[in-house]
């Protein structure tokens, strides 16, 4: 069914950020002692690595062809140009979910005849909402997640290794979808990956002290 689905929504966005999360899982089975302590450093590595890589046109028009795109991304680089221009406040953006309505909506579909109603980019739909303000304020949620889903995958490694793996998947899908906003649902699951829920045995411990 999951293969199915995947055929028919064409989405390289998708598909790619189910292999990778598929890869992370196997490999954070491996070896759970020595790799937990490696992981972060794996993650800022990965990305690192990612940045150099882009640099290479010659890399990139390879792998972008090979996902069967173009070098646009299916029109997403033009999009970003156009909606960096735009007229938006650099402070406080545009007004939370108003960028997208009115005269600039009407401007971008005559332009593009697939007629977009987001960024296709998480940060990017951030910063022409919220300014710089608003994209400080994700990459500080971002950075706490971190660190919560760092630890649990520390100290208990099951729900901990989920936060993480699912936490690395956001942050790569929003590189081409925008899904910090609204009641998307890769929003509501990054809100609840980034929560500090307590381990049921913290509530046990709890309920045995209140008892003595």
């Amino acid at each position: 069914m999951i293969s199915w689905l995947f055929k028919m929504a064409d989405s390289v966005t998708s598909l790619s950020c189910f292999i990778i999360g598929a890869c992370i899982l196997v490999w954070i089975r491996l070896r759970i002692s020595a790799r937990a302590k490696l992981f972060g450093s794996c993650v800022l590595f990965t990305g690192l690595l990612c940045l150099i890589l882009q640099s290479s046109s010659d890399f990139m028009h390879t792998f972008v062809v090979g996902l069967g795109r173009d070098m646009t991304l299916t029109g997403r680089i033009d999009l970003w140009k156009d909606l960096i221009d735009m007229d938006t406040h650099p402070l406080i953006g545009s007004g939370y979910e108003i960028f997208w309505l009115g005269d600039r909506a009407e401007q971008l579909w005559a332009m593009y005849y697939w007629h977009p109603n987001q960024a296709h980019n998480g940060y990017l739909e951030t910063y022409l909402n919220l300014g710089w303000i608003g994209l400080l304020l994700l990459i500080g949620v971002i950075i706490s997640a971190y660190q919560k889903c760092n630890t649990k995958f520390r100290l208990e490694h099951g729900y901990g290794k989920f936060q993480m793996t699912f936490l690395t998947i956001v942050l790569l899908y929003n590189a081409t979808e925008a899904a910090f906003h609204g009641v998307h649902l890769m929003c509501f699951s990054f809100f609840l990956v980034a929560m500090d829920i307590p381990h049921l045995s913290q509530f046990q411990t709890a309920s045995r002290s209140h008892t003595k």
